[in-house]
């Protein structure tokens, strides 16, 4: 039997006929390393799966107005942009729309509530229109857009950057 069978100290191996493997790394330490390298390879590609799962949709925010005068108090809109690489049409549907600052309100009266997601979408431009109560939103505010896709159970949410209310160039309902 060699002498690299039965080495377990850490004076350098040595084959059976006396030739030194000094500079080489020990059977321990290759057996360490690798033992090391199989669960980062298996984290390493788990991640990727889960950042793609948890945002499915690219969800850009523009104008954010108050619509302005009369009847039309307390009325809001906000044009959002949605983008996705799914290679068939999805439905979805508006779970909720939240503003504020550091308190988010629910708003009321969302139109659409859902919309049809056509297959590898790239900037589809969707305005929402809904109600708030007073007072208006503060300069700041975030919004943050509640969904799911199709009849899942799935819920994801979109939110903004800062966010302020204008008052909108024309009177929409």
């Amino acid at each position: 039997m060699s002498d690299e069978l039965i080495d377990g100290g850490d004076e350098p191996m040595t084959h059976g006929d006396g030739e030194s493997l000094a500079g080489r790394p020990s059977r321990r330490v290759m057996l360490t390393a690798a033992a090391w390298t199989v669960p980062a390879v298996i984290i390493g590609t788990a991640a990727p799966a889960l950042a793609a799962s948890s945002a499915p949709l690219q969800v850009g925010f523009g104008t954010f107005c108050k619509h302005n005068g009369g009847t039309n108090s307390g009325k809001f809109h906000l044009q959002t942009t949605w983008s996705s690489s799914f290679t068939k049409q999805k439905d979805i549907r508006i779970r909720s729309i939240k503003v504020g600052t550091t308190t988010l309100r629910t708003v009321s009266n969302v139109r659409p509530d859902d919309f049809d997601l056509p297959a590898l979408a790239s900037n589809l431009s969707v305005i929402f229109h809904f109600t708030l109560a007073a007072p208006a939103p503060p300069a700041g505010s975030t919004v943050v857009i509640t969904y799911c896709i199709g009849d899942g159970d799935t819920t994801y949410t979109a939110t903004s950057g800062a966010l302020t209310p204008g008052t909108c160039t024309t009177n929409n309902d």
